[in-house]
């Protein structure tokens, strides 16, 4: 393993689990007791995107729904399996978190933040420009895990690994050609005429005629038997 690859394998390492202490601990402050729940649906509330009355079971949805996919995605990341599906599923919540936390400094108006629960650092309780330069560096992480994956030290490295080179790179194995037997060799049959004292050369293929012409008798009458 060279310097390069050191570096890039403690480096996702980190990310990984910086991010999936960062969600853990979000999901805790919001899970902890029902008051941490009850504080965290009030600022959903408080964003003013959803009617508190025709939406209020979207709102409830939300309280509970947000924080065990934090819990989830957390889990996964700490063990790199899912690494991407998780990353990905992070990166969009932040970039809801991002796009509510726009529309409010855009509306000036003065709300608190429950993402953390009653924990504000390193920003202050009222929502502002620290909590989308926060929120926006998560969601580059969470980028950065889309597009590199779980790294070296992941189960998805191990299970990647796991299987066939052919299987992995998806081709598909070319199957060995089948040996065709040689024909057997055939030996030639000499075109020239035979005398009485030459021996005719036999083709092997052929049979041997029972009985032949003798000299001075006209082919086209029936061969006599020969018994010498």
């Amino acid at each position: 393993m060279t310097t390069g690859q050191r570096i890039d394998t403690v480096f996702t390492l980190f990310v990984r689990l910086l991010l999936a202490g960062i969600f853990a601990f979000a999901a805790y402050m919001k899970l902890r007791n029902p008051a941490a729940a009850q504080a965290f649906a009030e600022s959903i509330q408080g964003f003013k995107l959803l009617d508190p009355l025709q939406h209020h079971h979207l709102t409830v949805l939300a309280t509970f729904a947000v924080p065990w996919l934090e819990i989830l995605c957390a889990a996964f990341l700490i063990l790199g399996f899912w690494t991407r599906a998780a990353s990905f599923a992070m990166l969009g919540a932040m970039g809801v978190f991002i796009w509510a936390i726009s529309t409010v400094i855009e509306r000036g108006m003065n709300l608190q933040c429950g993402c953390f629960g009653e924990f504000s650092f390193p920003c202050g309780d009222t929502i502002g420009m620290c909590h989308l330069v926060r929120n926006s560096i998560l969601a580059a992480g969470c980028l950065y895990l889309v597009i590199r994956g779980g790294g070296r030290v992941s189960i998805d490295r191990l299970l990647i690994s796991g299987k066939p080179k052919v299987e992995r790179l998806g081709a598909t194995p070319t199957p060995t050609p089948t040996p065709t037997p040689s024909a057997t060799p055939t030996r030639p049959v000499s075109s020239r005429p035979a005398s009485d004292d030459t021996p005719i050369a036999l083709d092997p293929v052929r049979p041997t005629p029972l009985s032949s012409s003798p000299s001075g008798v006209d082919a086209a009458q029936p061969p006599k038997p020969r018994w010498d």
